[in-house]
C-alpha cells in the first residue's frame, strides 16, 4: 500500500471561517496542515488513505516520514508550523522537526481569550 498525495494550490483562507478550529480538525483527518497561525492562511497536502489508517500501519508511518521531509519540509517558510494534532510527535521529531514546529493547534484562535477580566462594577 502507498500513500497518495494531492498538493492544493494556493493555501486555505481560514480568516472567511468564523469557526476556525472546527475546519482545521476536519482537514486533518486527510491533510497535512501547515502554516503560521496568527496570519491565518495555510497550505495542506492532501494524502490518501487518511492520517488514521496510515498510523495504524507500520509500514506507512515511514512513508509518512519520506512524504512529510519531500513534500511538505520545502514548502514550509520561515516560521511556519506543522499544524496537525493528530500526527504523534514521535513522527514528527523522526522528519526532523522541533516541538515549536508543530502541534501549535491551541494558538489558533486564542490570541484574545488570554485577557485578564477586570473586577466588575458593583462588587
Amino acid at each position: 500500500m502507498k500513500i497518495k498525495t494531492e498538493r492544493t494550490t494556493g493555501a486555505v483562507k481560514a480568516a472567511e471561517h468564523p469557526e476556525l478550529s472546527r475546519v482545521l480538525k476536519d482537514l486533518q483527518a486527510d491533510h497535512i496542515v501547515y502554516g503560521i497561525p496568527k496570519e491565518r492562511a495555510f497550505g495542506i497536502l492532501r494524502v490518501t488513505p487518511p492520517i488514521k489508517d496510515i498510523i495504524a500501519n507500520p509500514k506507512l508511518t515511514t512513508a509518512l516520514v519520506s512524504h512529510i521531509r519531500n513534500y511538505v519540509l520545502p514548502h514550509m517558510r520561515n516560521g511556519e508550523v506543522i499544524l496537525n494534532n493528530n500526527i504523534p510527535p514521535n513522527i514528527l521529531k523522526e522528519v526532523g522537526l522541533k516541538p515549536t514546529q508543530y502541534n501549535n493547534l491551541q494558538l489558533i484562535g486564542k490570541e484574545n481569550r488570554n485577557r485578564k477580566k477586570g473586577k466588575r462594577l458593583g462588587r
